[in-house]
């Protein structure tokens, strides 16, 4: 064998060695790609999950709280209680929302591929979504408007807005806390009235059981209203 060709069998040899570490170091690259791409998959279903409990299980949750403290806060000797109980659910729940935000921001930074970034992407405006609509859940649940009780020389009061159904709930529930003991039944307009201080108007009834919810009435959260005897 003459010494060209024993250097093409060296350089031949070479190759297929250099071939073979290509393909060795390809497979194991693909290998800890894959590995990389299941663990931020599977973060990516933790975070999902979270964020879908969220917004499918806490907002529900949410409101249905919210509906049964109006009912048991209106009934309340403590107008703040309902406050308290808001802000804290709703330091609770942005808690968790921080913590799945910090959790995508964190996978955003390692290596991932472009697809499971866009999925990160939309995961992160669901929390916003979902922090927003926290939000104003929890102002829903806080409005408010005053009774204005100073003519009868008892303290102004405040109830919930959206726990009443109707002007004629309100009404009932205005007399019934606070002039049941002064007035008689059923003599709002005859004997007692209600003025929204906003515009100086009264609020009258057009029949014996007004229906029209407090909107259609003229009443709007944050309204004081002020209780004048006739």
């Amino acid at each position: 064998m003459t010494n060209i060709e024993i250097i093409g069998l060296a350089a031949s040899l070479s190759s297929l060695i250099l071939a073979v570490l290509a393909i060795w170091f390809s497979f194991y690259n693909k290998k800890q790609a894959d590995k990389v791409n299941e663990e931020t998959r599977n973060l990516l279903i933790d975070v999902k999950s979270d964020a879908k409990t969220i917004s499918q299980v806490a907002m529900p949750e949410l409101k249905a709280y919210g509906d049964t403290m109006r009912k048991f806060v209106t009934k309340s000797d403590n107008p703040s209680f309902i406050d308290n109980v808001s802000n804290s659910l709703q330091e609770t729940i942005s808690k968790s929302l921080l913590e799945i935000k910090e959790e995508i921001n964190t996978m955003k930074t390692s290596e991932i591929s472009n697809e499971l970034k866009t999925q990160l992407d939309k995961l992160g405006r669901l929390t916003n979504e979902t922090e927003e609509k926290v939000t104003e859940k929890v102002k829903y649940v806080r409005e408010t408007i005053t009774i204005d009780l100073n003519e009868i020389n008892r303290k102004s009061e405040k109830l919930h807005y959206h726990y009443y159904s109707n002007l004629q709930s309100l009404i009932n529930d205005i007399f019934i806390k606070f002039l049941s003991d002064l007035l008689p039944v059923w003599s709002y307009g005859n004997s007692w009235i209600l003025i929204n201080q906003s515009n100086s108007l009264p609020i009258k009834t057009y029949k014996d059981n007004d229906e029209r919810s407090l909107s259609e009435a003229g009443i709007k959260p944050g309204d004081i209203l002020i209780v004048e005897t006739i």
